[in-house]
């Protein structure tokens, strides 16, 4: 008889079950729940870490929140954060076009090749002397080249012949035309290296030469040939410097990291 009223009990504490699904029954008061009874509660997914006890050591679950996994802060590039270098592969075909401040063999044309040689690319320089920016927007000569060469990036030195013009608001359509002609290829208009303050076309070029990248030559002063207006083979070797920097590294002109001071050129 006795036998037969404790296998009536377990049937009947079976039938009953927990009542919450993974939840033991609570404990009378005053019990602590055993280390073995706590761990078979803990979820088998969650962390070590996410289970605690109460500051009586009561052995209550308690949910603490895991660290955060934040990504490691990337280093800034000199200048802006957006700016990107340009690939290695890119500048392997490179041409550098504008007006005679491009250098016929001589000053930044010599200096960027010298930059660019160890690429082992294809660098063309072409300069079209006393071509402003209108004119150069129709002179097909310059868009057969890229035609031709079919560069991945172009430098753009242009608006030397212009520095002194009345009204330079008008060039805005003609800047947009070449920035135009140059896509698809990646390119850099580079501010003409000016002697004496212009009446506006250097602002002109810093709003309307996107998506090319402007380089602000302004912002060095440069060594210049007996003419007082273009660059010296040594102030054009800075100057290439400076854009190299610029172009491969986001270092803007005369800021940290540019070394073009250290041969023919300086800071304003």
């Amino acid at each position: 008889m006795r036998r037969a009223v404790i296998a009536l009990g377990v049937l009947l504490g079976c039938a009953r079950g927990p009542s919450r699904a993974g939840v033991a029954p609570p404990l009378p008061a005053g019990e602590r729940v055993p280390p073995l009874l706590r761990a078979a509660a803990t979820p088998v997914d969650a962390p070590t870490d996410t289970v605690a006890t109460d500051a009586a050591g009561g052995g209550v679950p308690v949910t603490v929140e895991p660290p955060v996994a934040r990504a490691p802060t990337a280093a800034r590039p000199t200048s802006d954060p957006a700016c990107l270098p340009f690939a290695d592969d890119a500048l392997k075909a490179t041409v550098l076009v504008g007006d005679s401040t491009v250098g016929f063999h001589d000053g930044l044309s010599r200096g960027m090749r010298r930059r660019l040689e160890p690429l082992e690319g294809d660098f063309y320089a072409a300069a079209y002397a006393s071509t402003g920016i209108k004119s150069f927007t129709d002179d097909d000569r310059w868009v057969q080249v890229l035609r031709t060469r079919k560069p991945r990036v172009v430098l753009i030195s242009l608006g030397t012949n212009n520095v002194y013009q009345a009204r330079p608001a008008e060039l805005r359509p003609y800047i947009e035309r070449i920035v135009r002609k140059v896509a698809p290829a990646e390119c850099v208009w580079i501010a003409p290296p000016v002697w004496k303050s212009d009446t506006g076309v250097i602002a002109l070029l810093r709003e309307h030469a996107a998506p090319c990248r402007f380089f602000d030559t302004t912002r060095l002063v440069l060594e210049r040939a007996r003419d007082g207006i273009h660059p010296s083979s040594r102030g054009g070797d800075a100057w290439a410097e400076a854009i190299h920097a610029f172009m491969t590294r986001c270092v803007e002109p005369g800021g940290a990291g540019d070394t073009a001071r250290a041969s023919g050129g300086s800071l304003r």
